[in-house]
């Protein structure tokens, strides 16, 4: 008797399952859609850059030096819905275009061209000495490794506003050069592989350090840093082929010596010297732009303002 009460719970709780599937598909139950956006201007033209996935809005945003853009902050749209058959695609697009419809709201065209003046009033070249001296131990070395942490740091250096846009493409035509004549250069590479990334700060304790193998948590810890005022390194990033010898964790744990043997003491205070201050534009001028920024376009464009003036050291 047992036996039989059991079967039949479990016809029961395959049917309710297959019930519940059923009504899925049909639309019956509501789905979240996330969707990620920012908006720049290109010769005159206001672009919306859309995706589900925030990295891909963090990875536009920082390397936006190589279009020379000023993109907004990221803003994220989450609405729920119904799905029914052959309707995600669909509703994710009506998603990303209300998200569209917000940016267009939030950032007027006008805005850029405020923006655009108040980068060029800020634009100094104080980080050109320390990225010609990387340049000359560098240059010649075929060293890949360096030549990625060197472009980390020069698209920092340029959307920070520490070199004009002139010397970026002049370091940007060298990269190239660089890599041009590596390109039979042979990797090793090994059956698994694995990129972490990571940066450091400086607090009260010290140089701290924040790791992760999500590049999208990494930018969102660096964005909530800046927001407070404090000043982050660049994303550092290594990628690492292993094999059955390794580990995971051990992989992790090596990166960990990397980045901390790499972003030194030395290195963070010699970038410090020309990344936490500005020396083109005042504080007190900046926040009489911050104030006339959220009364001519609002609230979000004085959020995108004020963002950009803690990566250019005013505050």
């Amino acid at each position: 008797m047992t036996a039989g009460i059991s079967t039949l719970s479990n016809l029961h709780d395959a049917q309710v399952a297959l019930e519940v599937a059923k009504r899925a598909e049909l639309g019956y139950f509501n789905v979240e859609f996330t969707v990620f956006g920012c908006a720049y201007v290109s010769q005159g033209q206001r672009y919306y850059r859309l995706s589900a996935n925030d990295e891909k809005i963090y990875d536009f945003i920082e390397k936006s030096s190589h279009k020379n853009l000023l993109p907004t902050d990221l803003i994220t749209l989450t609405k729920e819905s119904p799905v029914p058959i052959g309707m995600r695609e669909e509703i994710a697009l009506e998603v990303k275009q209300d998200l569209a419809r917000k940016l267009s709201e939030e950032y007027p065209l006008e805005f850029f061209s405020y923006l655009e003046q108040i980068a060029e009033e800020a634009t100094e070249n104080t980080a050109l000495p320390f990225l010609e001296k990387m340049q000359e131990d560098l240059n010649g070395n075929f060293d890949e490794k360096g030549l990625k942490h060197f472009e980390e740091l020069l698209e920092s250096t340029y959307l920070n506003k520490k070199i004009t846009y002139e010397h970026f493409n002049i370091f940007e035509a060298w990269l190239k050069r660089e890599r041009k004549n590596m390109e039979e250069t042979i990797i090793n590479k090994d059956i698994f592989e694995k990129t972490f990334y990571g940066i450091a700060f400086v607090s009260p304790k010290g140089i701290e350090y924040i790791t992760n193998a999500c590049k999208g948590n990494i930018y969102k810890r660096k964005y909530k840093l800046e927001m407070k005022g404090i000043f982050t390194t660049p994303i550092y990033s290594e990628t690492y082929y292993y094999n059955y010898n390794l580990r995971l964790p051990q992989v992790q744990k090596k990166f960990e010596l990397d980045i901390k043997n790499y972003l030194n003491n030395e290195y963070i205070t010699s970038i410090m010297e020309f990344g936490n201050k500005n020396t083109k534009l005042q504080k007190s001028k900046f926040e009489k732009y911050l104030q006339e920024a959220n009364e001519k376009f609002g609230e979000s464009a004085q959020k995108t303002l004020k963002h950009y003036g803690y990566r250019w050291g005013i505050f």
